[in-house]
């Protein structure tokens, strides 16, 4: 388990590896305002999975017996992504919303339209609907679209959550101690990222990979699904001696300058995320010493232009 403790100032974040005991009370942090409705999990039955080092995700076992999968799926909330769709899978809803004309909107919907204006294309109904009833015919009504996770959230559900069982190519069921090597043999830093993952979710952010932006993270706050994401996390790891603040990883001015300009152009706010990792992270710990210290900094563009004092002194 995870545990949050703060130094003095708010903007510095410890974390601790330890065993839990029966005794703990660590998962009561969990329980907040902000996070109960991820502490279902403890009434629900786990969800199976399957670890697939090919794509390095986690695939969420379905029921292809059943017309309608969406329902299973509600547990999860802001956690995974549908293979066909941007996020949480919404194929057979939006193909059945297509098809009946029923004039229900998707985010799918929204993106098509985009695409559609950019290039003066007009909008074919008759052949829509006549395309979406063919693929329903073809899928005989049923719902085949795959559910993936990453392996920061997949992790996190396992150990933080206790929600899923992971299990190998083989059925084999992956403990806690497996699944982090594992995902360390794919992600080298897979430690350090999953720190700051943890860190995030643990304040109510959803984090969600953030590599079409030039960053590692970009966070959303729970609620529809068709908000747009606040804030944007570079990860920037530091020395690990104790009075040692030294990037370990070159990142100049100008490597800052070109993602805070894409942040402004998307309307996100770029937050460097300072990583100090304090000896060898593992897991289970050996230890209750320091695990992880971050302490994040917030970069906005300033513009001379747009900045300039309104009033001017002679």
């Amino acid at each position: 388990m995870w545990r949050r403790h703060c130094q003095g100032s708010p903007e510095i974040f410890s974390v601790f590896f330890f065993s839990p005991s029966p005794q703990t009370l660590t998962r009561l942090f969990l329980v907040s305002t902000k996070l109960m409705p991820f502490f279902s999990f403890s009434r629900e039955p786990k969800r199976n999975s399957t670890f697939l080092a090919f794509g390095k995700y986690v695939w969420l076992d379905r029921d292809y017996s059943s017309s309608n999968n969406s329902s299973t799926n509600q547990s999860l909330q802001t956690f995974g992504k549908g293979s066909l769709s941007r996020s949480h899978p919404t194929w057979l809803e939006r193909t059945r919303a297509l098809a009946s004309q029923s004039g229900e909107t998707f985010l799918e919907h929204l993106t098509v339209g985009r695409r559609r204006q950019r290039r003066g294309l007009e909008e074919d109904v008759a052949g829509v609907v006549k395309a979406a009833t063919a693929l329903l015919t073809m899928a005989d009504n049923r719902d085949f679209e795959e559910m993936r996770l990453d392996l920061y959230e997949a992790f996190y559900l396992l150990y933080a959550l206790n929600a899923i069982v992971i299990r190998d190519p083989q059925q084999n069921i992956l403990s806690i101690d497996k699944c982090w090597q594992l995902f360390s043999d794919c992600i080298p830093s897979f430690g350090v990222h999953y720190g700051v993952y943890h860190h995030y979710r643990s304040r109510g952010w959803v984090p969600k990979q953030g590599t079409k932006f030039g960053v590692d993270y970009v966070l959303y706050r729970p609620g529809p699904r068709h908000s747009h994401a606040d804030f944007a996390v570079k990860i920037v790891p530091v020395g690990k001696d104790e009075d040692d603040n030294r990037p370990l990883s070159e990142m100049g001015w100008t490597e800052i300058q070109r993602i805070s300009r894409v942040c402004a152009q998307v309307r996100k706010t770029l937050i460097l995320c300072h990583v100090k990792v304090n000896g060898t992270l593992e897991c289970p710990p050996q230890s209750r010493q320091p695990g992880i210290e971050i302490q994040e900094v917030i970069i906005k563009r300033w513009s001379p232009e747009r900045n300039r004092e309104r009033s001017v002194i002679c």
